[in-house]
């Protein structure tokens, strides 16, 4: 009685971890297949500006700190997101994008896209407390968010619309 008792346990486990693994490996495939056809559509046109540049703010999130010329603090529910501009570096910069690969370890996404207007880039690692951190940027804008492993694609489509949409003055 207690071998089938174990054998079930270990394929109930089985089960569970498999999945939660196949859940991360859809939400990659799912970012890196979104990132390429956003990163070719039309910015959205930009609603919120401060001394520095203009952008686009969708109507769910909330400015919680823009006191900082070049980095605006956004909150959509309870998570945060994080607007870097670096008015130094142009939309094909890769300076922001070589310092995050500098300063992550293993990443779980590391996408670039490169074209005759811009370069793109989508960086996603998991942190020490199982979440995954999430940036995506143009040239020398980013932003990055931290976010549970089911929301990676959603984040990271809202965040290239924003990073997008920047226009520095």
């Amino acid at each position: 009685m207690k071998k089938i008792f174990s054998v079930l346990f270990i394929s109930i486990l089985s089960l569970v971890l498999f999945g939660c693994n196949a859940s991360i490996e859809e939400e990659i495939t799912q970012t890196k297949d979104q990132m390429t056809t956003l990163s070719q559509s039309e910015p959205s046109e930009p609603n919120k500006s401060n001394e520095q540049f203009s952008y686009f703010l969708p109507d769910n999130m909330t400015i919680e700190d823009d006191e900082s010329l070049n980095n605006i603090v956004f909150i959509e529910g309870k998570q945060h997101y994080i607007l870097f501009v670096n008015p130094q570096e142009d939309v094909k910069s890769k300076v922001l994008y070589e310092d995050i690969k500098k300063s992550n370890g293993d990443n779980i996404i590391d996408e670039t896209i490169e074209s005759d207007e811009d370069f793109t880039y989508t960086v996603v690692n998991q942190t020490e407390d199982k979440s995954y951190e999430v940036t995506v940027g143009v040239g020398g804008v980013k932003m990055t968010t931290v976010t549970k492993a089911n929301a990676i694609s959603e984040s990271a489509e809202k965040m290239l619309n924003i990073v997008k949409s920047v226009s520095v003055k």
